[in-house]
């Protein structure tokens, strides 16, 4: 398996795989069904932002899993907005946490102070690995978002 970063090419690849997700994996991603994600996904693999995609692809050339890094306020250079999505049958071998990990050292490179990350707050598994990363999280909730959905930061230095 090698994780690198996404190229423009990667879309059908990418689209792909979020077919074979479950929809709960892509609202667990998303925050909700999954039909406007292929032209932000479009945009972000063609560079079209200020953050990085990478991608986790398997011997075969499928793509597995795929993260996302990118300032969380369009004009913003202090936080990073870090999120992973992982096909359901390579859950729970490690490729999330080994995304998080690239992420975060990239948003490293980027010179972002800290990362930010939303998850559903009954998304145990994402708030578990983000935590085993060896950062210092804090938790909070944001009244724009509501109760569902917590709010992870952690600084860089």
């Amino acid at each position: 398996m090698a994780i690198r970063l996404a190229r423009p090419w990667d879309a059908d690849n990418v689209a792909a795989m979020h077919g074979r997700c479950s929809e709960e994996s892509r609202y667990e991603r998303y925050f909700a069904p999954v039909s406007q994600w292929r032209e932000d996904q479009l945009r972000r693999l063609s560079g079209g932002h200020r953050g990085a995609t990478l991608v986790a692809i398997i011997d075969s050339g499928d793509i597995v899993g795929l993260g996302n890094v990118f300032p969380e306020q369009p004009e913003g250079q202090r936080t990073a907005e870090i999120a992973v999505i992982v096909e359901d049958s390579w859950q729970g071998q490690g490729l999330g946490t080994s995304l998080l990990q690239h992420l975060i050292a990239l948003a490293r490179r980027m010179d972002f102070e800290e990362v930010a990350a939303l998850v559903l707050a009954t998304n145990t598994r994402m708030i578990r690995m983000l935590e085993n990363t060896g950062l210092a999280w804090t938790q909070q909730t944001d009244a724009e978002l509501g109760p569902t959905i917590v709010r992870m930061t952690a600084p860089l230095m």
